[in-house]
């Protein structure tokens, strides 16, 4: 506790407990107030890439073609939230997984 000038603050909340989204810290995700959105599912998308290919040389491949993308390996990878971007970030992989380090919160479009 902090006590200042006679008055008494509870403890600092941990910021592990919040989630930051573009300066903003929103409440805690996993407390009972947001219970009610457990259920629904939304759509994640990673996206490292992309290219355009006429589709006569998507029929031709097989197992084992190549797909040259518009990016390098050190580019950031862009998270993809039902469709908006929200995010960037860098390709970890250990052992046989892989994840993403979110390095960035992009702006929300207004």
């Amino acid at each position: 506790m902090l006590e200042l000038i006679g008055k008494n603050f509870p403890p600092a909340p941990n910021r592990a407990d919040k989630f930051s989204y573009n300066g903003i810290i929103e409440p805690d995700v996993r407390g009972t107030h947001m219970t009610c959105l457990n259920g629904i599912d939304i759509d994640v998308t990673a996206v490292i890439g992309s290219t355009m290919l006429p589709i006569r040389e998507i029929v031709k491949m097989g197992r084992g073609a190549m797909i040259q993308l518009d990016c390098s390996q050190d580019d950031p990878t862009t998270l993809v939230v039902n469709d908006q971007p929200v995010a960037r970030g860098t390709i970890l992989v250990a052992d046989d997984r892989m994840s993403l380090e979110i390095t960035e919160m992009l702006s929300r479009a207004r």
